[in-house]
């Protein structure tokens, strides 16, 4: 069996490749982002305007993502230890950047990629899809900015208001755990051990909560409008997993003031609160930004495919067959399935392309 602080140790390195691994998965996504944006703005599809619109929202989302973390690496004592980035800083310092980690994480970081992730899927259930969207993304931004500016200044108040305080950040003669965000280390007087203050937790649990309500409508209504059953288990995965995590997370931060920090079960507990958020940002970046890229890269290689003989209406949206899209069994009429009337009017083509495809432009 590994000794205790071996295995912190491990917890510590653990959490530092999981972190070069995402960022290196988010510059990926980046990239895929923008290739497919260039894609489309030099085939001039029609069709695919939809899905390169948000491309300015779905950036936003891996930003925060990788900046999210980042900054989980603040609080690791790996990089406290002798040799590592943080050792050579003073206690007030490192005491600094526990409390800079609280701050960022908890009001900026977090609730900024949980609302990016909210706001595209409510632009998927939007009433004109096909509605010029070059300000969507300006529009979108600065609503997600103008929701986290409360958490963040309600987040940095608290911690400011805890550092001036007397005894370890006691407020109102409160234990020490409800507001402190660092401990003195035990063995080495000149380290610095993060710690999650129980306000803050309070705090992104009250957002989690009317979070998770506004989230669980969008989804449901993302569910009614689909008719594809590969995309409602692929928006039912998303809506559940973010749904369930996020309080997880509050829950190990909040069961972590009962262990010691520094300690094995302390630093397991902010690894397990770390690891559910990661597998958050992990499934919002794969249904949010590759598989919506994968669909509409499909509905490309379809114009691309399409005979000689029907080039002059290629740029006819509702001219993509719809198995693209997911089963072909949902839109075949050859398996048995009733295949939408997409050929009635305008208004009725619009409707169809929209609940058959245009959900896929951002989910």
């Amino acid at each position: 069996m590994l000794p205790h602080k071996t295995t912190v140790d491990v917890l510590g390195w653990a959490t530092l490749v999981l972190v070069i691994a995402l960022c290196l998965a988010s510059i990926f996504c980046i990239v895929y982002v923008l290739y497919f944006r260039s894609q489309v703005k030099r085939g001039h599809l029609l069709a695919l305007q939809d899905f390169n619109a948000v491309w300015g929202v779905r950036i936003m989302l891996i930003t925060c993502a990788m900046l999210w973390g980042l900054i989980e690496l603040l609080r690791v004592p790996l990089l406290r230890h002798e040799g590592g980035p943080f050792h050579a800083l003073s206690l007030h310092k490192q005491a600094a950047l526990c409390q800079a980690h609280t701050v960022l994480s908890f009001g900026v970081m977090e609730p900024c990629f949980f609302l990016t992730a909210l706001f595209l899927l409510q632009g998927s259930v939007c009433d004109a899809p096909f509605e010029p969207l070059q300000k969507w993304n300006q529009k979108t931004v600065s609503r997600i900015l103008a929701c986290c500016l409360p958490i963040l200044g309600l987040q940095a108040a608290l911690v400011i208001i805890a550092s001036q305080m007397p005894g370890n950040g006691q407020v109102l003669h409160l234990p020490t755990y409800f507001s402190r965000s660092y401990i003195r280390g035990s063995e080495d007087g000149d380290a610095a051990i993060c710690t999650f203050p129980l306000i803050s937790t309070l705090v992104l649990g009250l957002f989690s909560c009317i979070y998770n309500c506004c989230f669980l409508w969008q989804g449901c209504r993302m569910v009614s409008l689909v008719i594809n059953k590969r995309l409602q288990i692929r928006v039912c995965g998303l809506v559940l997993s973010l749904a369930i995590l996020l309080p997880v997370q509050i829950f190990f931060m909040g069961l972590s003031v009962v262990a010691v920090p520094g300690n094995l079960p302390f630093e397991l507990l902010a690894f397990l609160s770390f690891l559910t958020v990661l597998l958050c940002v992990l499934v919002g970046e794969g249904i949010l930004v590759v598989q919506p890229i994968a669909d509409a890269m499909a509905v490309r290689w379809v114009f691309n495919s399409l005979p000689s003989s029907t080039h002059h209406i290629s740029c006819d949206p509702f001219s993509v067959p719809l198995y693209v899209f997911g089963n072909e069994e949902d839109t075949n009429p050859c398996l048995g399935r009733k295949k939408p009337d997409i050929e009635s009017d305008k208004f009725g083509k619009m409707h169809s392309y929209r609940q058959g495809s245009g959900s896929v432009a951002m989910v």
